[in-house]
């Protein structure tokens, strides 16, 4: 067996693990080549009092990408033990990334009592002949997130120890600007590595990656006055505004080659405000020596570029106000008046870029709903708006039995055949209620009635009498229609049936389809791997079975439905137990959720790859912004939940459709490519989605409008 070595060689400067629940993630530049299967994980960690650790708490994640765009579901190893990371679907012709995750988490966000250091990581596979056995690959190591903003340095000045006239000038500079600056918050940025917009060749996302208290020296102590000036564009302040800092203390704090940034803000709370570097240079003094940092500073804006850490947007809410809480009212009026958004609208009953088919009693029902002040939903398709049609199937017993036959007949349980047997529907593939099945009208969950009596369909199928469709013409494929007590679909019952004018019928309430949309499900093991689907949704608390999303053929038994039952608990409590099933093909994924509240939006993420073999599942609760109850500021998952998957595929022509349910749901969104599960949050509260060359689906839920036709004149 050929075993080759992946040494990941760690940056001293970005290996530290300080406090509780921070982690770092070490990212592999170059790719590896002919491997076949991941076998150990080997660490050298450095502590300083390895008393004081507890390395249960450490925990260590690894995940793979061959283009580092799709990246695989995180595994969790340590050493001697991979678990579910030896599954990693390696192939020695492709080339691998990798990712390597540490973090420590003891239940709180204290300083641990010793840094942990990654000194250095190991990563063995076995290999195709003529691999090499080490490899080497450039290492890129990811920023702590600290949770402390203090950092207390002492004075060192000794001036009989300064051998030179220009150390002693940059002595002299640094503790002056450290004994005598003023004390600001001062919050770090930098660019987002894969945001660059190669046509204004610039970066369209910042994220804020340190905060920390440092002190800045106001030249002449020339702070900005209060007084505000009026100009075409509405009231500002007294701009510029120059601080310095000192270059060796600036970096003695941030760390080498760091540097005061444009997009850096910062917090003064002796005037109490926010301001954001314009931009800055470096000043040279004695002998051309750089010195310190000359920054022009502007009037804090809050940005939607910017992404900020939860510690920071909390820290920002308390200290400032913005303008839309001034002036909210007045701007909506101007913008509305300025926009005309009923006038402007795109979407018309001729042009719909997303959506083939509407049902017309579908409703679709507005809501002012923000996330971060920007809006997130302005509107959502009630569907449970549509009443279920009756279908009713006359059942005849023939002999022999052919293509159109849909009978009644007393079967054994499938599950329990040892149970007691009970009246089933057996309908072939040239009957009513074959047809009405293949073609989406009669689905499980829906009910079987008599007067006022009903019972919950369960649909099986489609069977093969005879294997292949050889032997007899008239015998072939059929369905069975099962009848059960409640959607637990555990007590089996025998179908409800009903006689007039002589003859035996069946009757059904079934559902119609509430969207049917311009896409077809495809995903396969070539161009179409990976497969991502998102949605806001809310159930109401009267319960029963939900439909998220439906592109599945049920003749050929191929596609991806995604489905649920809310189960309330007792009286008039909104808590209950969420069921939810992912069904791939002949895979099924079954997940619950346990206290889970209706009549409140949650977000959902489902994310298949048959480039990884992975299978995700993730809910999240959004939570209210305490200062505005519109306005929600975070996501929180409820469910997290990944497991293997067998490699599956296929393409249908039937489109993906929006099957009727007890359920409000918007924001709907069918990605081709793998979430990253840290960039849930970020995709799920934009309702405006940049990257449309990722969607195979998406819908807002706009109302189209009626807009008179008018033909050319030639």
């Amino acid at each position: 067996m050929v075993q080759t070595t992946v040494k990941l060689q760690i940056d001293p400067n970005n290996n530290s693990l300080t406090f509780s629940k921070n982690f770092r993630i070490f990212s592999t530049n170059d790719p590896v080549k002919g491997i076949t299967e991941f076998t150990e994980f080997i660490e050298d960690l450095i502590f300083g009092s390895p008393g004081a650790i507890d390395l249960t708490n450490l925990i260590r994640k690894i995940r793979y990408s061959r283009n580092k765009l799709d990246w695989s579901l995180w595994y969790e190893v340590e050493p001697g033990n991979i678990g579910d990371a030896a599954n990693m679907i390696l192939d020695p012709t492709d080339p691998f990334y990798f990712q390597v995750k540490y973090e420590y988490d003891d239940g709180t966000a204290n300083e641990m009592p010793s840094i942990i250091q990654v000194n250095e990581i190991k990563l063995r596979f076995k290999a195709a002949p003529g691999t090499i056995n080490v490899f080497t690959p450039g290492v890129k190591c990811s920023n702590e997130t600290y949770s402390s903003i203090i950092a207390n340095r002492d004075p060192s000045f000794r001036p009989y120890e300064v051998d030179s006239a220009i150390n002693m000038f940059k002595d002299l500079s640094f503790f002056t600007n450290q004994i005598y600056g003023h004390q600001v918050v001062y919050f770090r940025t930098l660019p987002e590595s894969d945001s660059g917009d190669y046509v204004f060749k610039e970066w369209t996302l910042y994220k804020n990656v340190d905060r920390k208290c440092v002190k800045v020296v106001v030249p002449n102590n020339a702070f900005p006055e209060n007084t505000p000036k009026f100009t075409e564009f509405g009231m500002d302040f007294q701009l510029p505004f120059e601080i310095h800092i000192d270059h060796k203390y600036f970096q003695s704090i941030f760390g080498s080659c760091s540097e005061p940034r444009k997009r850096d803000f910062l917090y003064f709370p002796l005037v109490n405000r926010m301001y954001e570097i314009q931009g800055s240079y470096l000043s040279r003094g004695f002998m051309m020596e750089p010195i310190f940092w000359k920054v022009q500073l502007k009037k804090f804006n809050p940005n939607i570029d910017m992404l900020l850490t939860d510690t920071t947007r909390s820290f920002l809410d308390n200290v400032i106000v913005n303008a839309e809480q001034l002036f909210g009212e007045e701007v909506e009026k101007d913008i509305k008046d300025s926009t005309m958004p009923e006038q402007y609208q795109k979407i018309t009953t001729t042009f719909d870029s997303s959506r083939k088919a509407i049902h017309p009693d579908v409703i679709q029902r507005p809501l002012k709903y923000t996330f971060n002040f920007a809006p997130l939903i302005e509107n959502y398709y009630d569907l449970g708006g549509v009443p279920p049609n009756d279908i009713v199937a006359e059942l005849l017993s023939e002999s022999p039995v052919l293509r159109t036959t849909q009978s009644v007949e007393t079967l054994a349980n499938l599950d329990s055949p040892a149970n007691p047997s009970n009246d089933v529907i057996i309908a072939y593939e040239g009957s009513q209620l074959y047809a009405t099945w293949r073609n989406g009208g009669l689905l499980t969950n829906d009910k079987n009635v008599k007067n006022t009596s009903f019972r919950y369909c369960r649909v099986r199928g489609p069977f093969d009498t005879i294997p292949n469709h050889e032997g007899v013409s008239e015998q072939g494929r059929y369905i069975r229609v099962e009848a059960y007590r409640d959607l637990s679909f555990k007590d089996q019952r025998d179908i409800l049936t009903d006689t007039v004018s002589g003859k035996t019928i069946a009757t059904f309430k079934v559902r119609e389809p509430a969207i049917v949309y311009n896409a077809t499900p495809k995903f396969n093991n070539t161009t179409d791997r990976n497969l991502s689907f998102t949605c806001l949704f809310n159930v109401p608390s009267s319960g029963g079975p939900i439909n998220f999303i439906d592109g599945f053929d049920s003749e050929s038994q191929s596609g991806i439905q995604i489905t649920g039952n809310f189960a309330r608990y007792i009286g008039n409590e909104p808590e209950g137990l969420l069921n939810l099933t992912v069904k791939v093909n002949s895979q099924i994924k079954n997940y619950s959720i346990a206290n889970f509240v209706s009549s409140q939006w949650h977000a959902i993420v489902v994310s298949i790859s048959n480039e990884f073999l992975q299978c995700g599942a993730y809910v999240y609760k959004i939570n209210e912004d305490p200062s505005d109850i519109i306005n929600h500021n975070d996501f929180v998952p409820i469910l997290q939940s990944t497991s293997s998957f067998t490699l599956t595929q296929f393409e249908i022509d039937q489109n993906y459709i929006l099957p009727n349910s007890n359920l409000w749901i918007t924001n709907i969104r069918v990605f081709n490519t793998m979430l990253k599960e840290e960039e849930h949050d970020f995709i799920l509260s934009q309702q405006f989605l940049k990257d449309e060359s990722m969607l195979a689906l998406i819908d807002n839920c706009r109302v189209q409008t009626n807009l008179p036709y008018i033909a050319k004149n030639r």
